[in-house]
């Protein structure tokens, strides 16, 4: 299903507290240039699921495509993905605006980094950064390329 992501990025000292469980997320680079492609898998508490993404634009606003794909599928792609990796896991805040923020604590080689976005229906929307989140805000990261999941893969 295509449509248009625009996001919001920001980095942080640590995880903010009263977090959940989170999903554990393996994923990898087919292709890091425009269009990047991507396959994930998402192993949560009782799930695990596989996607093939395709993701075109720079910045804050971005044409996305994402698709379910078969275990068998992803293991096959997954193996073409070697050196662009990422691992991390996610947790998500639903927050009384509607918005729902996901932070992602990192694995492996990105050890000790935290990431919150927030995924906005339009360019204008103001946003209401949760105070679990302000209390461990570093800065917004939205335009910095070094903080791009695709560039952390490498």
């Amino acid at each position: 299903m295509v449509h248009q992501e625009i996001e919001r990025k920001f980095l942080l000292e640590s995880l903010p507290d009263g977090l959940g469980n989170g999903a554990f997320i393996s994923q990898g680079y087919l292709s890091i240039k425009n269009p990047e492609t991507r396959v994930r898998k998402i192993i949560d508490k009782d799930s695990e699921k596989f996607f093939i993404t395709n993701k075109s634009g720079e910045g804050i606003s971005r044409q996305e495509n994402e698709e379910e794909i078969t275990k068998n599928v992803f293991n096959i792609l997954w193996s073409l993905t070697v050196n662009l990796r990422v691992y991390k896991t996610r947790f998500k805040i639903e927050v009384s605006d509607g918005l729902v923020w996901e932070i992602d604590e990192y694995k492996g080689e990105n050890e000790g980094l935290f990431i919150a976005e927030v995924e906005i229906p339009d360019i204008d929307t103001e946003i209401k950064i949760p105070d679990s989140i302000d209390e461990v805000l570093e800065k917004e990261v939205t335009n910095d390329k070094n903080y791009k999941n695709k560039r952390l893969a490498l």
